[in-house]
């Protein structure tokens, strides 16, 4: 065997070595609804949307209108930013991946998009105080989980997820049959960054 056929089986199994130990999430709104705050009005491009899971002891429910006990219980895969396409504004398409030596805290776990609309079409500040909208949306559907074993080889380290799922659940947010609603902080009557009062909220059971 020559020094090139040596190289060649090297680059092979570095290869297949480097596309087991990751994790793809990839995500659409093509064709399915779109995120718009409590106004109805479209998501401007370029706000956060974070791909991440909750503590499994964290009650969400309860604090679904406290940004900053959200963001301790967050664990970020990764973000994206809302764009426009053909089928209007406030849409996501594309994918996430991830492939350091963490990645099995997120083997498994509940995945959520977690959605930003603020002042400055900008991610969330530390303290949140140029955020106007927020929404976390999941699904029941099996696919919104992170896949089970990062080292799995092709396709079994990757999940495919889409806002068109039928089931999709939501936390304190409103949802219509054409766009998933964000809703408002009502800092007046509780300033951030201590909590946040959600109008317009529709909470699931």
């Amino acid at each position: 065997m020559n020094f090139r056929n040596y190289l060649l089986i090297g680059a092979i199994i570095g290869w297949s070595l480097a596309a087991k130990a990751q994790l793809i999430v990839e995500f659409s709104s093509i064709g399915g609804p779109n995120f718009v705050d409590d106004l109805g009005l479209a998501v401007p491009d370029g706000n956060d949307v974070q791909a991440g899971y909750f503590d499994g002891t964290f009650d969400l429910a309860a604090n679904a209108d406290s940004l900053p006990s959200l963001k301790a219980a967050w664990h970020e895969f990764g973000a994206t930013t809302t764009s426009s396409t053909f089928f209007g504004s406030g849409q996501i398409g594309g994918s996430l991946s991830g492939s350091s030596s963490g990645l099995n805290s997120f083997e498994n776990q509940k995945l959520f998009l977690w959605v930003f609309k603020t002042t400055d079409a900008h991610a969330p500040d530390s303290s949140f105080s140029n955020v106007s909208d927020y929404g976390l949306f999941s699904s029941t559907q099996p696919n919104w989980k992170f896949p089970a074993d990062a080292n799995a080889p092709p396709p079994g380290n990757r999940t495919s997820i889409f806002t068109s799922h039928s089931g999709t659940s939501t936390t304190s947010v409103v949802v219509s049959w054409a766009a998933l609603i964000l809703s408002r902080i009502d800092s007046t009557s509780c300033p951030l960054p201590s909590c946040a009062t959600r109008s317009s909220a529709s909470r699931l059971p």
